[in-house]
C-alpha cells in the first residue's frame, strides 16, 4: 500500500499591474506601472475537478476605489466569492476564489484582477488526478490478529 504525501508550498508572488494604450498593445509593449502588489496562495494545488477553495493573501492594503475582485486560474476566470480581512495574516486584505475545472496534471498560472479588466500575473497552480473513488463500491479488506472480514 502506498501513502500519498501532500506537501503544499506558500507560494509568493510580485505582481504589478500595467496600464496599456492601443498603440502598446499593438507592439507588445508595457505601459505605465499602477500598482505594486505582493500576494500569497494556499492551497498551491487542487483536483482536477475544480471547487478548491484557495485563499489569495496581500502582503499590504489595496488602493482605494471601488473593485470587482476577479480571480484566473489560467485562461479560466472566477469571480472572487469573497473578499475580507485575514486573522492569520495579521489583518491583511485577502481573496476567496473557487478553482473550475482543468485539466489533470496541469500547472497554470494563477491572475488577480481588482477591476475585473487589469489582470496581474502570480503564483502557479497545480491541478492534480482525483484522489480516490468518487462514486464508492470499491471493496477492502480489513484484517486484525483475530479474523479477516470481507466488506
Amino acid at each position: 500500500m502506498y501513502a500519498k504525501l501532500n506537501i503544499i508550498f506558500l507560494f509568493t508572488a510580485c505582481v504589478v499591474f500595467r496600464t496599456c494604450d492601443a498603440d502598446d498593445q499593438r507592439n507588445n509593449k508595457a505601459g505605465k506601472v499602477s500598482t505594486r502588489l505582493l500576494f500569497t496562495i494556499e492551497p498551491s494545488e487542487g483536483p482536477a475537478s475544480g471547487g478548491t477553495q484557495v485563499t489569495i493573501t496581500f502582503s499590504h492594503d489595496l488602493p482605494n476605489g471601488p473593485q470587482n475582485f476577479h480571480c484566473a486560474f489560467g485562461e479560466k476566470v472566477v469571480s472572487a466569492q469573497s473578499f475580507f480581512v485575514s486573522p492569520e495574516a495579521a489583518g491583511m486584505p485577502a481573496l476567496l476564489c473557487q478553482t473550475p475545472a482543468a485539466q489533470a496534471r496541469s500547472t497554470v498560472t494563477v491572475r488577480v484582477s481588482l477591476d475585473g479588466i487589469k489582470y496581474s500575473s502570480g503564483p502557479r497552480f497545480y491541478f492534480h488526478d482525483p484522489i480516490g473513488s468518487v462514486f464508492g463500491g470499491s471493496r477492502a479488506l480489513l484484517s486484525n490478529a483475530e479474523q479477516d472480514h470481507d466488506l
